[in-house]
């Protein structure tokens, strides 16, 4: 994913992109769920961006997207 590796990239103007190439899908608050919530729960049941073994894609794409949006805002808190 495009949006992902500019994430990581050093430099304002990477994850500038990043972030305008997410808005296409209404997903920007993943851009800050990514680098710091993702990345400190990787793997973990705490993780709403890591699918469990054996889900179903439907089912965990609702899921992810209501639990990484939750995610941001409880750290916004």
């Amino acid at each position: 994913m495009v949006a992902h590796e500019l994430f990581h990239k050093a430099g304002s103007i990477n994850k500038f992109f990043g972030t305008v190439h997410m808005t296409k899908n209404l997903y920007t608050h993943f851009t800050y769920e990514h680098l710091y919530g993702h990345h400190r729960k990787v793997a973990t049941p705490e993780d709403p961006a890591s699918a469990p073994q054996h889900s179903n894609v439907y089912s965990f794409s609702w899921k992810s997207a209501k639990g990484t949006l939750l995610s941001v805002y409880n750290m916004e808190l």
